[in-house]
């Protein structure tokens, strides 16, 4: 099956693959990089690479996994993927390859990735997270297993320009955002075009199983139903204390299967909530409120994003209410990372958690 972007397959050896950039430590046909891996840092740039495939490679290596796994980090764009075959621990035949310098057990990745138990508890090894997309698995003789992992990196994303200056860019940034708009631009909405598109953009790196999604302001559904296009395979739980806008965003909403609303205001669900974790939060509630919406950011995941609608800033002529909310906050005191505003000083704003 081929894979979309730019492909590295690592340590090809002779299993060349057309379509990909194909690496190894000797020169041979159809080799397109040699270069000794032990040799840091790789040749790569950094966020230069959508897929790497290393399969049979980093067992081979001088330094350990985590070496390997933080240059792998270092060349994926944001929301790439490694897919990594490795010598399974208990099986007779990984010992027999006297180049094995290492074996491995079935939760080796687990460190990698801070939703893991032992993640949490080793994250000090790293800096440069994971999320494991499944779980590691034995080959039919239980020699070997593979797992997949995303890159757990954010996209920085500061814009500004006219609305239609900034809907153009963000077009050229992610295509299928124009067509997630024009589905969603028949529900009842208190958004621009490009701030629709813009969090379609921004929600699209976390598109892959097991991601949770919060919405705060379901209103009539436009912004659930542009996380619904941007993630589906994710979990949306939108939540909106107002019982007719409810009702009128289920009808809306009806053709996407993977949002949950709920009638409730964000911080009374907090006070009884127990998990799951988040990967994006949407704030577009009552904004009066939104210094106890921002509390749900104890609940946001490593590496994920909370962005906020109507944020106007200093350069506005009128300030609005999140803009003193969000530069008063003392629990996540930095520039934000996310700030896409338009020639009024009106738009989004967020931070990821580091």
């Amino acid at each position: 099956m081929k894979i979309e972007g730019c492909v590295l397959n690592l340590g090809c050896g002779n299993k060349t693959i057309a379509w990909a950039t194909n690496h190894d430590l000797m020169e041979r046909d159809g080799v397109d990089v040699v270069w000794d891996l032990n040799v840091l840092p790789w040749p790569w740039e950094d966020n230069s690479v959508d897929f790497v495939i290393a399969r049979s490679v980093f067992e081979h290596l001088e330094h350990n996994l985590l070496v390997s796994m933080n240059e792998t980090w270092r060349i994926l764009a944001p929301g790439g993927i490694v897919e990594i075959k490795l010598p399974y621990w208990n099986a007779e035949v990984s010992y027999d390859d006297p180049t094995h310098r290492y074996v491995y057990g079935l939760g080796i990745f687990d460190e990698f990735d801070p939703d893991t138990k032992r993640g949490r508890q080793y994250g000090f090894y790293s800096g440069r997270k994971w999320k494991i997309l499944y779980r590691p698995r034995l080959n039919k003789n239980k020699t070997s297993f593979d797992c997949q992992l995303r890159v757990r990196k954010p996209i920085p994303c500061r814009l500004s320009g006219s609305a239609g200056e900034l809907a153009e860019h963000i077009a050229q940034l992610s295509p299928d955002a124009v067509r997630a708009y024009e589905v969603a631009a028949q529900i009842p909405r208190q958004m621009e075009s490009y701030q629709g598109m813009g969090l379609f953009f921004l929600a699209k790196q976390y598109d892959y199983k097991g991601t949770h999604i919060l919405d705060i302001g379901t209103f009539k559904g436009f912004s659930a139903a542009i996380l619904a296009q941007a993630v589906p395979k994710a979990q949306i739980l939108s939540l909106n204390p107002c019982e007719p806008e409810v009702e009128e965003a289920h009808k809306w909403l009806k053709a996407f299967s993977n949002i949950e609303i709920q009638t409730i205001a964000s911080w009374d669900l907090l006070e009884t909530y127990a998990g799951p974790e988040f990967d994006l939060i949407w704030i577009d509630g009552d904004h009066k409120n939104v210094a106890r919406d921002i509390l749900w950011w104890r609940w946001l995941s490593p590496g994920g994003l909370m962005v906020f609608h109507d944020y106007s800033g200093s350069q506005s002529p009128s300030p609005s209410h999140v803009y003193f909310v969000l530069n008063a906050c003392k629990e996540i005191s930095r520039e934000f990372d996310v700030l896409i505003v338009d020639d009024r000083g009106v738009g989004m704003a967020g931070w990821y958690k580091e």
